[in-house]
């Protein structure tokens, strides 16, 4: 592709929809904001809050480990904040 002309390739490893994040506010060092996805995250999501059907098959074990952990560590207002985040990109597509 170089020999092409073409300097830049890019593929977007995006799961599920184009711009799925978990969260729309990352707090970086410097202080600035950044979208951010979690893939730990996401398994809390789809396993435990939205409960989609045959979900927990697309997981290791060890990932639902990890998002049980998560889960457990979560408020209920970190649940519904993540819940937004998710449909917030769903619903403004």
């Amino acid at each position: 592709m170089g020999a092409c002309g073409i300097d830049t390739v890019c593929y977007n490893f995006m799961p599920v929809l184009d711009w799925t994040r978990t969260n729309l506010k990352f707090g970086m060092e410097d202080g600035s904001r950044a979208l951010r996805f979690d893939a730990t995250a996401f398994t809390v999501f789809e396993v435990f809050l939205l409960k989609r059907l045959g979900a927990e098959q697309n997981y290791t074990e060890q990932q639902i480990d990890r998002a049980k952990a998560m889960l457990e560590k979560m408020s209920s207002a970190e649940k519904q904040s993540l819940i937004n985040n998710i449909i917030a990109r769903i619903t403004w597509c």
